[in-house]
């Protein structure tokens, strides 16, 4: 099942935004921890969610490469063994850091994003 969530601005508001030193983003970011599954045509690898904000999201990933920056990626995170939320189908990589060898810390601008679409009123 694929969900559209509660917009992280919602989610914000009621947990408090994430911050390491002085936030600087337009759209602050929240921890987010689940797996994520991510890829492009049809060739899906999991990760693991660390943040996300209304535009953006970080994620941890083991793979033999990273994704180049400025390449397109589709994300969805998993929320539970029955639910997934597509997060993105357009997902641009923005930034990579090799945390060691064979893992990752991937940054990524988010153009499709479900986070700030919500059917639900903002507050």
């Amino acid at each position: 099942m694929v969900t559209s969530g509660p917009s992280l601005s919602r989610l914000a508001a009621a947990v408090g935004p994430l911050t390491f030193g002085i936030e600087r983003r337009a759209h602050p970011r929240v921890g987010f921890d689940c797996p994520v599954r991510w890829g492009t045509e049809g060739a899906g690898r999991i990760g693991w969610a660390r943040d996300a904000s209304e535009n953006g999201a970080g994620f941890i990933v083991r793979s033999s490469e990273a994704p180049e920056v400025g390449q397109m990626l589709e994300l969805v995170f998993k929320l539970d063994n029955y639910c997934e939320w597509m997060v993105d189908r357009k997902a641009e990589v923005c930034w990579s850091q090799m945390v060691e060898p064979g893992v990752y810390h991937i940054g990524v601008r988010l153009h499709g994003s479900q986070f700030g679409r919500s059917r639900f009123p903002r507050v």
